[in-house]
């Protein structure tokens, strides 16, 4: 997600100051997702790699994560996100809702304060969906965001 210049690049070329039709958005997110896509799997952090991306075709862009849950990760998480939910017998279904919590906290901060591209979606009105998945591809929550999460 760190090299999304280009999506910079294709909102400059097709995208002016007034609002874009739901095709010409659309159409953009293909492209980009497309272009993305060439570069994937990206080790996101210590945890999670994203592993997709592709255009949702309603004016939205989704990324889907797969997240590493062994118990070796799982306490290297614990430490980054000052939790103590190993203790006690504690499982990765109860690290689960705390990982979301952190994911949507730290999306949701991306997508409503960075200037430059994440303005434009915000202007266009375009949704960021964040599918996680486990090692397994088991199913573990999504983040979706548009700029009604925004306090803007």
């Amino acid at each position: 997600m760190k090299s999304l210049i280009l999506l910079l690049i294709l909102f400059t070329f097709t995208a002016s100051a007034q609002y874009k039709s739901d095709d010409e958005i659309n159409k953009t997110m293909i492209a980009t997702a497309e272009h993305y896509s060439k570069n994937l799997p990206i080790k996101i952090d210590q945890v999670s790699t994203l592993i997709k991306i592709y255009a949702g075709l309603d004016r939205d862009l989704v990324y889907v994560y797969s997240v590493w849950l062994d118990l070796g990760t799982l306490r290297s998480l614990n430490k980054v996100l000052n939790l103590d939910t190993l203790r006690g017998g504690r499982s990765r279904e109860a690290l689960i809702p705390l990982m979301e919590e952190h994911y949507r906290k730290t999306e949701t901060k991306n997508y409503c304060s960075q200037p430059g591209l994440l303005k434009v979606f915000r202007d266009q009105n375009i949704t960021l969906e964040h599918h996680y998945v486990d090692q397994d591809s088991k199913y573990l929550f999504d983040i979706r965001l548009s700029v009604k999460d925004c306090d803007i």
